[in-house]
């Protein structure tokens, strides 16, 4: 949370004016520097309208204190319309991640300190750390220090491996990042923005979720029941159906949803369809006969609890999808065997299930 009446310290900016910026150190951000970040450099329809102007070299800070930490300013490790991101190191050799933005404009102040605001609730072990912000009122300078993952991202390890992350490897993955999204939305919050990009590698085992830019609280009526929206935020590969056309939905639903798409990315090696509307044959075929796909019946005879996983995350009825709460409580999650059922060939999975799910809603 941000501190109602922050320390205000004067930072010694290393440009070629030799000028100073005031910088507002959030006095109860985390001073926890665990390892660390990330970003989504990609240019995509989740970019936000009202983007980071752009930040030059001088207005990232040589050093940056936190907690009882100094942190010095190495590579840069990306940039986009978000801004700028940079690793940084303490002499004690510990990294963190700096995302710099350079405020555009009062709407665009707000959508930094909401993002600021949710991330710094969201303390998880499969959430990337929030460690710390800091602003400078007079030239409209944003500052979030970050955990660093050094080790890539899912879209890049999806890329260099495509379809062969064995069923070990892709559970422990999976588990990971729907723990971390039931933990958003048991804290009233959704992502909008979950791809495979927004997943980071802390080490070659350990992912972690990121970007938390698009996050918003649940909306809900007076009687605590989640109200259908339509905002249309996210990366248009990873909507539902009714997102695309712009069908007011439930946005942890969206969220299941789009987590689904990303474990199917997973498990296949590539983007299962462009659009997810009846004029795409890939995404028909996944509605409705997926087991003619030969990529989606080797995955129901090879990990059945996975494909039946899919199947409920990626329901094209919002109704039937389950919830967070149901994909925690999977077979496929709480690692049950299950036998491959007889017979299953060009058959829905899920229909020669003999359980029934547990609605535990979140």
């Amino acid at each position: 949370m941000i501190a109602t009446e922050p320390e205000v310290i004067i930072l010694e900016e290393q440009d070629q004016r030799s000028t100073t910026s005031v910088i507002v150190l959030d006095e109860q951000a985390p001073s926890s520097t665990s390892s660390v970040v990330i970003l989504d450099a990609i240019s995509d329809v989740s970019e936000p309208k009202n983007a980071s102007l752009p930040v030059l070299d001088g207005q990232v800070p040589e050093q940056l204190h936190i907690g009882y930490e100094t942190f010095y300013r190495e590579q840069k490790l990306g940039s986009g319309g978000f801004g700028v991101v940079y690793k940084m190191t303490s002499p004690r050799g510990t990294p963190i991640a700096l995302k710099v933005q350079h405020e555009a404009d009062y709407s665009h102040f707000e959508k930094i300190r909401n993002e600021v605001d949710i991330w710094g609730r969201l303390q998880h072990d499969s959430i990337i750390s929030f460690l710390d912000y800091k602003t400078s009122y007079f030239d409209r300078m944003h500052y979030m220090a970050m955990e660093y993952a050094g080790h890539g991202d899912l879209f890049q390890f999806i890329d260099k491996h495509g379809d062969r992350c064995p069923p070990v490897f892709r559970h422990r993955i999976a588990c990971q990042v729907i723990s971390a999204v039931a933990f958003m939305h048991g804290k009233g919050f959704v992502h909008c923005d979950i791809k495979p990009s927004n997943i980071l590698f802390t080490d070659i085992t350990t992912v972690k979720l990121c970007d938390f830019g698009l996050a918003r609280p649940i909306s809900r009526d007076e009687n605590g029941i989640e109200m259908k929206t339509d905002v249309q935020t996210g990366t248009q590969h990873f909507y539902t159906t009714e997102k695309y056309y712009g069908i007011p939905t439930l946005a942890t639903k969206d969220d299941v949803w789009a987590l689904g798409v990303t474990l199917l990315n997973l498990a296949i090696g590539q983007l299962p369809w462009d659009t997810p509307s009846a004029n795409d044959p890939l995404f028909d075929l996944w509605k409705c006969e997926p087991l003619l796909h030969p990529q989606y019946c080797e995955l129901a005879g090879t990990d059945p609890t996975f494909y039946d996983l899919l199947r409920n995350m990626l329901d094209p009825s919002e109704h039937n999808r389950w919830s967070m709460g149901e994909v925690q409580w999977s077979r496929f999650v709480k690692g049950e065997e299950q036998q491959i059922p007889q017979g299953f060939n060009r058959q829905p999975l899920a229909k020669h299930l003999e359980w029934s799910p547990v609605h535990c809603r979140i």
